[in-house]
């Protein structure tokens, strides 16, 4: 039972942990480092979603600050922005 409780607690909490406009801005300054994302800004398509695209903007904020400078999450990170952007664009 105390089991079940703790599901409904945590399912009541769980949309406070969207990530909010200071977290995406800060993610998106930690990858501005690396040459791959400032490829992304550079391609005029991928920027207007990086900056007025609800969800690619969510995505980048959901990302882990303190991984963003491991190799093998930067490899992770890559694919998902290009899925999630990749799909937006068919979108439009």
């Amino acid at each position: 039972m105390s089991f079940i409780l703790d599901l409904l607690n945590l399912a009541v909490y769980l949309p406070f942990f969207k990530p909010d406009e200071e977290d995406i801005s800060r993610n998106i300054t930690t990858l501005k480092r690396y040459e791959w994302f400032k490829g992304y800004y550079q391609n005029e398509q991928y920027a207007q979603l990086i900056i007025h695209n609800n969800k690619v903007r969510k995505m980048l904020g959901s990302f882990n600050t303190k991984r963003i400078a491991n190799p093998k999450y930067q490899s992770f990170y890559k694919k998902k922005i290009d899925k999630v952007s990749r799909k937006q664009l068919k979108t439009i």
